[in-house]
């Protein structure tokens, strides 16, 4: 039953963060293991719809996820709530709760996608005739959907650099419903000081009503559950949500797609009835590989990320052909102080990430832009480790110029204004031993083009 509260949930604020008397690592190992006999591993849902026993029975599925009917629900017995696989499965069910606790929420659904999640969680916020703050940068193809479909819809998108937050707060007026921004902003890396963000909401948030409360629409997809809980950022934030494209460090594996929204239990129904509606649902083979494959492996695969692209950083940072490097875990990087405080593992560490942001040297942003397509170009020629491409979080090692990519829909003024300049290369660090990433680095740096 999808709506029913987990019996556990992760304590807040300490490490190593706990489920009960385990660790959060360990309890994930083992939150799909089937009860009693048989396999180790939950069977993937193939039938689109279920059998009911009966009428009461089926009256009471419905009264179970809509919320229709509670006393036939309470008459439906645990385990027995599947009833069409666009409403969901067991196995989904079970991923959403593993999603919850691993980003310390009350709640989470998923979804066929990240952009799914994003846009499905704006349209439950918002509506026509209602203004949006979006912090900026944010991933191309949502600013594509803050800059075309929410304005098509009625809804007014204002960008703002968040670190400015006596501007946002200029920006807010009774139409305002929701404030989104990344943890670490796609693909410059820019962070956001998300308790004083909280503290701002909080206290705007007690001068309205509650159908005008605004909501904080979190993508924490580039720092992962492991690396950032927002809601232990500050003070709590009823109306705050936290979205990841699952296809990226979720996943790991990048074969499929997949997106999640963490959210509190008073916007449970909203969200589900919006996906129930508008469609979206996640593959249960998806659900399925999510659940007992990436989450199984997101501590352990994350780790070992973070600690490899600490010593790419430092490497490409100390390197003659190289003009910046924009990483968390660098002291040159400008908002280092406040990662510090907001980027913490789930032993109580600092962990900065597995994202590289770097602009080799060059007289000017066309020469920087010829240099590193050049360098991507000898890179994907010689190196069997490092491959040019898209998406993120893999474990393998991945690299991309944004303004040709990812970022590449965006007009070259407004990519500048939103702090993605050209040449800018985006560097997703994998599992490969770092001096292998260095080696090969090294070699395509030193024939500079």
């Amino acid at each position: 039953m999808p709506r029913r509260k987990p019996a556990a949930a992760p304590r807040h604020g300490r490490f190593p963060r706990r489920v009960g008397e385990y660790t959060l690592e360990s309890y994930l190992l083992h939150v799909a293991d089937p009860e009693g006999s048989g396999p180790i591993v939950p069977s993937i849902p193939v039938a689109a719809t279920y059998r009911a026993a009966d009428s009461a029975h089926l009256a009471g599925l419905f009264g179970s996820i809509l919320g229709a009917d509670p006393a036939a629900a309470r008459a439906v017995p645990e385990g027995a709530h599947a009833i069409y696989q666009r409403l969901g499965n067991p196995v989904e069910w079970l991923l959403a709760r593993a999603f919850a606790l691993a980003q310390g929420g009350e709640s989470a659904i998923v979804f066929s996608d990240g952009m799914r999640a994003i846009s499905a969680c704006l349209s439950s916020r918002s509506h026509a005739g209602s203004e949006v703050v979006c912090g900026v940068p944010v991933y191309g193809c949502t600013d594509n959907l803050f800059t075309g479909a929410l304005p098509r819809d009625g809804r007014t998108v204002h960008f703002v650099d968040l670190r400015d937050l006596a501007a946002a707060a200029r920006l807010f007026n009774r139409r305002t419903r929701v404030v989104y921004c990344e943890t670490l902003a796609n693909p410059n890396l820019r962070m956001v000081d998300l308790a004083a963000l909280k503290r701002l909401l909080v206290q705007e948030n007690s001068k309205r009503h509650e159908e005008e409360k605004i909501t904080l629409i979190i993508d924490n997809t580039f720092a992962t559950p492991f690396c950032c809980w927002p809601h232990d950022c500050g003070p709590e934030l009823r109306e705050m949500i936290v979205v990841h494209s699952a296809t990226k460090g979720i996943s790991g594996f990048a074969t499929g797609l997949a997106g999640v929204a963490v959210i509190p239990w008073k916007f449970w129904m909203q969200l589900f009835l919006h996906r129930k509606d508008t469609g979206g649902s996640l593959p249960a083979v998806e659900a399925h590989s999510l659940l007992v494959r990436s989450m199984k492996t997101l501590a352990l695969r994350i780790r070992r990320q973070v600690g490899s692209a600490w010593q790419v950083a430092r490497f490409l940072e100390s390197h003659a052909a190289v003009a910046q490097v924009l990483y968390p875990g660098l002291r040159s990087f400008e908002e280092h102080a406040l990662a510090r405080r907001q980027l913490v593992d789930w032993d109580g560490n600092f962990s900065p990430g597995h994202m590289i942001s770097f602009i080799l040297k060059g007289r000017g942003p066309e020469e920087a832009e010829a240099r590193g397509r050049a360098f991507l170009d000898r890179l994907n020629a010689a190196s069997r480790v490092i491959t040019l491409a898209v998406s993120l979080g893999y474990v393998g090692t991945l690299i991309e110029e944004p303004s040709s990519g990812t970022h590449a829909s965006m007009p070259d003024a407004e990519r500048r204004a939103k702090g993605i300049p050209r040449g800018l290369l985006r560097l997703s660090v994998g599992l490969e031993e770092p001096q292998d990433l260095i080696r090969d680095l090294e070699r395509a740096l030193a024939r500079r083009g």
